[in-house]
């Protein structure tokens, strides 16, 4: 299904579950796609409609003409579906847990309970010192780290080289899908299975001349050039009102979440699924599924 959200067209996917009960949206991470949902979507409409969105930039929805791809252009194209579908409970992963928070706190009655996969990083993305943490991986947390301790000017000027080097950076082309899963299966990070992997690529790719590439623009692998500080995180962390779980791969790089951090949630809980990275949901995925399913039927009788 379609979506118009100013002048991009975005794609979203529909499940019809249970009517009469609360729909549940889900939101991919970086580089991902919707479709990484397709086995808790099914999952998930055994209780209640579902919806996986594919983020601007990502997946089969419009790339922005402008690389806009900071917080809040991705909180226009949510908000705009959630002004659409009425408001939902959301499950979402890594990045798209972190734009969650972020509208949760700006816009409550939008949303009503919250999971949240490795959404916010804790020591493991400022330490990132576990031996199996996959060196591309390590090199983009030691991007972060630096653009982190930057001072403003120095954090704007590498967002700009770094734009331009991404702009001008040529486009990985693959052969074909087996290639691709060769790739997928290769990321120690990742940690998936051969149908997992296969299924990422056969929905994740797109033909062009010279191959296949992955659907997501390049531009999305920029940081935010300008975005709230530490401080500035824990106050809307502390204003979002919804009961959330937030879920941890034991085996990440961004696990265990810092005491103080987790101090910013007083209400909300935290579930450690054992076995699981970063993808916690491909990872781990009945065990994952199931813990949701608990999560989002504890709140049937809570009023939207």
């Amino acid at each position: 299904m379609r979506l118009k959200s100013g002048p991009l067209s975005l794609v979203y996917w529909r499940w019809e579950g249970q009517r009469g009960q609360t729909p549940v949206l889900l939101l991919h991470g970086g580089l991902d796609h919707a479709r990484a949902w397709d086995e808790t979507c099914a999952a998930l409409a055994a209780d209640r409609p579902v919806l996986a969105l594919d983020l601007r930039g990502h997946g089969d929805s419009d790339w922005s003409p402008e690389g806009a791809y900071d917080p809040p252009y991705y909180l226009i194209d949510i908000v705009a579906l959630l002004k659409l579908v009425g408001p939902c409970h959301i499950v979402a992963h890594s990045m798209g847990a972190n734009l969650t928070l972020r509208l949760a706190a700006a816009m409550p009655d939008l949303m009503q309970r919250l999971v949240l996969v490795e959404g916010v990083l804790g020591e493991g993305l400022f330490r990132a010192d576990k031996a199996d943490v996959d060196p591309r991986m390590q090199a983009w947390v030691d991007e972060m780290k630096l653009m982190a301790a930057a001072s403003p000017a120095a954090r704007t000027r590498m967002w700009l080289e770094q734009r331009a080097a991404l702009a001008a950076f040529p486009t990985r082309h693959y052969r074909d899908i087996d290639e691709a899963v060769d790739r997928l299966l290769d990321d120690q990070d990742k940690r998936l299975s051969p149908a997992q992997a296969r299924h990422l690529a056969e929905t994740g790719m797109k033909r062009v001349e010279g191959g296949l590439v992955w659907k997501f623009d390049p531009l999305v692998r920029g940081r935010f050039a300008i975005d709230f500080t530490a401080t500035q995180m824990a106050e809307l962390w502390r204003a979002a009102p919804q009961p959330m779980l937030h879920i941890y791969g034991s085996r990440s790089w961004a696990y265990p979440l810092d005491p103080d951090q987790r101090a910013h949630f007083p209400n909300a809980e935290f579930a450690v699924i054992e076995g699981a990275g970063h993808w916690v949901h491909l990872n781990q995925p009945q065990q994952f599924i199931a813990r949701v399913r608990e999560f989002l039927r504890e709140g049937k009788n809570e009023r939207l």
